[in-house]
Formats: C-alpha cells, structure tokens, sequence
C-alpha cells in the first residue's frame, strides 16, 4: 500500500520505474531533474531513500551501478538524524552548522561498532561463500597450514621449502648430512638416492596431506553454505 502511494503521489517519476532494469548514475540524474522540477524531494539523498529503495524491488531494478551513491545516502541520511537529535538536546534551531569533520567524527564514533560487526561477518562470508570457486586458492591455503603445523609435531620434517636447496648441491648435502648423519660412502648414487627418498617422502606428507584436506574443506564449506542462510 504505501509502495503505491508513492506511485500516485509523483506520478511523473512513475514512467522511469518502467523503463529500465538497472539503475545507473545518468538515470539517477534524470530523474532528479524530474524531481527538482515536479516534486518536493530536497536533494538526491531524499529521492533515493524515500522513492527509489522503497520501490526498486517492486520494479525488478538493479542497483549495482549506484551501490556507492546509495551508501554515501544512508549514510547522509544518518548523519542528518545525528544532527537534528544533537540539535534537540542542546535545544538549538539547527540554524548554526557543525563543522563538517565534527560531523564525521561524532558519526564514527556512534557508528564504529556497527561497521566492526559488520567487517567481522564480511570476512567470514566472503571466505566460506568464495574460497570453493578457487581450488588452486585453497589447496595453497592447506599447503600453508600444514607447513606451520606439521614441522613442530613431526622430528624429522622441515618445511617443504627446503626442497628448493636441492639445485645448490653444497646446501643440499649439509642438509643430507644433518637429516641422515653421516657421509656418503659413494657420493654420486649415494647423493641421489637419498635425494629421491626424501624427495618421495616430502611430496607424500605435504602434497597427498593438502590434497586430502582441499576436498574435505570444500565438502565443508559447499554443505556450510546449504545450511548457512547468508543473506538473513
């Protein structure tokens, strides 16, 4: 019902609502001459909030294109309430401004906990919502974790970067010698098949370990998000 009040009270915006499905900068300027001419909305901010977002959905229009000019409007929007209510207590007319960085600040200050909350549900989302959509992503991630984990619980294992020393024959025997503790007798097959077993070795722990947790994180993370109703 008062969706359709604002359809017969500003009859003249009425035929733009028809006329597109996404909403962009220029639409929104057209229809704001519209509105400075025809009817009483004061600026952007009062034809966005108090027409477009009570009807876009009615219409099936998008707002991806005005996203940044819709928040830069709520946050007016609140900026003005803020300002009215401080107005009130202090029983002024609202006639003397506030420097504007006050207003920034005293709105930040009121507002801090609201944008941590929302920053600490955002970043879980995004990473639970998006992180399957990139298994190369993930399976690094898993890579990662087990290098910070695995080396303080298995003696012999170090971190799979020092596979990198085998090119650099000199680095590569100090750490054949430390890990097997003596010398090679027959430096060539000896070097070489040492080089090999731990080779094997690392590739099995690390890689067959992240592959492993890749899926079941990805099994997880797929059923998390059936049962997690993000957008509530």
């Amino acid at each position: 019902m008062a969706e359709f009040k604002l359809l017969i009270k500003y009859p003249s915006l009425t035929p733009y609502m028809f006329a597109f499905v996404e909403m962009k900068p220029s639409t929104l300027s057209g229809m704001m001459d519209v509105a400075k001419r025809d009817c009483s909305f004061r600026d952007e901010t009062d034809l966005i909030l108090n027409y477009y977002q009570p009807l876009h959905d009615n219409f099936g229009i998008g707002s991806n294109s005005i996203s940044s000019i819709i928040k830069k409007a709520e946050k007016k929007a609140r900026q003005n309430q803020l300002l009215n209510e401080i107005d009130k207590r202090l029983g002024r007319d609202g006639k003397v401004k506030f420097p504007s960085f006050l207003v920034e600040l005293i709105h930040y200050l009121i507002y801090w906990p609201i944008f941590a909350v929302y920053l600490v549900f955002e970043i879980p989302k995004v990473i639970v919502t998006r992180l399957t959509r990139y298994p190369k992503l993930l399976f690094a991630a898993m890579l990662l974790l087990l290098n910070l984990i695995l080396p303080k619980h298995i003696h012999w294992l170090d971190n799979i970067l020092v596979l990198f020393n085998i090119p650099f024959k000199d680095r590569w025997q100090l750490y054949l010698l430390k890990f097997y503790g003596y010398i090679p007798e027959e430096p060539v097959m000896d070097y070489i098949t040492k080089t090999a077993i731990l080779l094997a070795a690392y590739l099995a722990v690390y890689l067959v370990s992240a592959l492993l947790l890749t899926s079941l994180a990805k099994h997880f993370l797929n059923d998390f998000n059936k049962r997690f109703d993000w957008v509530a």
